[in-house]
């Protein structure tokens, strides 16, 4: 599930297979994965995340937040 694309806004988050939120392609991540990516394994971590990217200017859309804490429980088991 995606939460957010490029076309509408400045990152895209996106709930990875691998049981992780993915930031993908993400421009201020510092890991040496090759496609820059920054993986969240909880949703205040990916909120936190997100909000560093609206500190540096860049939209992000409410809903996003909106969202991911409305599947929570789904992507994490509600341990937030």
């Amino acid at each position: 599930m995606s939460y957010c694309r490029f076309m509408e806004a400045d990152v895209y988050v996106f709930m990875d297979v691998g049981g992780f939120l993915n930031c993908c392609a993400c421009n201020i991540t510092d890991d040496e994965d090759q496609w820059g990516s920054f993986h969240a394994f909880s949703t205040v971590e990916m909120i936190d995340h997100l909000n560093t990217h609206r500190m540096l200017g860049q939209h992000v859309p409410e809903s996003v937040f909106k969202e991911m804490e409305k599947d929570d429980q789904e992507n994490f088991g509600g341990k937030a």
